[in-house]
């Protein structure tokens, strides 16, 4: 099977190195209007993003005018609108017939709707599905459904497929031509490790896996005698080193300290478990927490190192994310952190793209549905 594909709101590549991963497709396109994230992307990957405004109405012209492609071409679409735009929901309007709104999402749907790919991949943050968001998939499954799209949408939690993290996604896919009932998305592959031999899978994945064969650093340090950058720790301060050092090793959590050891912002929390994971050590033999954009920052989450008093550093967030070695880091720890931490995991998109390709190959066909006006 070889399918020509193209990613829509590429970001810096975390579905795009994905894709590159599976057998059988070929990435000949992207699309990422952020200047900053875009260069990164074309420092990393064989394919160079396109600065397009998608919300432009000629951005599928411009998509193959760069690509040398036409529409029918593009036989796989995948592309993750940015969340942000979930964070607040005011128009619970239904469907519309002539058309989807103007939203990024509805963006994303009418390129889809123009193309007519025979593959349809979204993907998402799990706010998605919460209830003041439902409108959005509810516009996405309508228009799918007209327009002879099989689809299949769930939450799933990437650690079940592989990666070192505990992370929760939104992913759909769609087959042209096909009914609902025909479509599914993959089991999971692995499980915990008290579990996975009764059930068939593999273990998780965990932090040990990704990063203890990193050198250890001090506060501030940088590795630069590595193939790789990136490794290096944030300059904490000697207060925030302090309190780090009181935290119990591989996985402790700052509610295990008493009350007389906690920082002022904490003593005076009404309930003392909220904001329970910042300053909370990650635990060896276990997948990863979710990554943010402040992913190496110990206040903002569970991201200081099993054992040493530090954050985890930009290559470890990395690492935890499945991004390769060989990916080139920003220099600014901001804006190594926001670039992964608001990526998709590469080895989830290839190990969902792989096995659902495989499992739905005689599904994937020459398209039955028009394209659409």
């Amino acid at each position: 099977m070889d399918l020509t594909a193209v990613d829509l709101f590429s970001g810096g590549g975390g579905a795009s190195l994905g894709i590159h991963r599976v057998d059988g497709i070929e990435l000949r396109g992207a699309a990422e209007i952020n200047d900053e994230v875009c260069d990164h992307y074309n420092k990393n990957l064989p394919v160079e993003a396109a600065d397009i405004d998608l919300t432009d109405e000629d951005a599928l012209n411009q998509i193959c005018a760069k690509y040398d492609l036409k529409p029918a071409d593009i036989d796989l679409v995948i592309g993750c609108p940015p969340c942000q735009k979930y964070s607040s929901l005011q128009d619970t309007t239904p469907p519309l017939e002539d058309g989807p709104k103007n939203k990024l999402l509805n963006v994303y749907i009418d390129l889809i709707l123009k193309i007519a790919p025979k593959v349809v991949v979204f993907e998402n943050v799990p706010g998605l599905m919460s209830e003041k968001n439902e409108q959005y998939l509810e516009d996405l499954k309508y228009h799918l459904r007209k327009s002879n799209y099989g689809f299949d949408l769930k939450r799933l939690c990437t650690a079940d497929y592989g990666v070192p993290q505990d992370r929760d996604r939104v992913i759909g896919i769609g087959i042209q031509g096909v009914s609902s009932e025909e479509v599914s998305l993959p089991e999971p592959t692995h499980a915990p490790p008290e579990k996975a031999d009764a059930e068939g899978k593999k273990p998780y994945r965990t932090v040990a896996d990704a990063i203890d064969d990193l050198p250890p650093l001090e506060a501030g340090e940088t590795r630069s005698d590595l193939p790789f950058n990136g490794h290096r720790a944030r300059n904490h301060r000697k207060k925030t080193i302090e309190f780090m050092k009181q935290i119990p090793q591989n996985g402790g959590s700052r509610t295990d300290l008493p009350d007389e050891d906690q920082l002022e912002c904490h003593k005076n929390l009404e309930n003392k478990a909220s904001a329970g994971n910042v300053y909370g050590r990650m635990a060896w033999e276990e997948p990863g927490p979710t990554l943010t954009g402040r992913c190496t920052s110990p206040s903002s989450g569970r991201f200081v190192h099993p054992e040493q008093h530090r954050g985890i550093s930009p290559r470890e967030a990395a690492r935890i994310m499945t991004f390769p070695d060989d990916y080139d880091l920003p220099e600014s720890n901001g804006t190594a952190e926001r670039l992964i931490g608001n990526a998709v995991p590469p080895d989830f998109i290839a190990t969902v793209l792989t096995t659902f390709l495989t499992e739905h190959k005689d599904l994937i066909k020459e398209p039955q549905a028009q394209t659409a006006d």
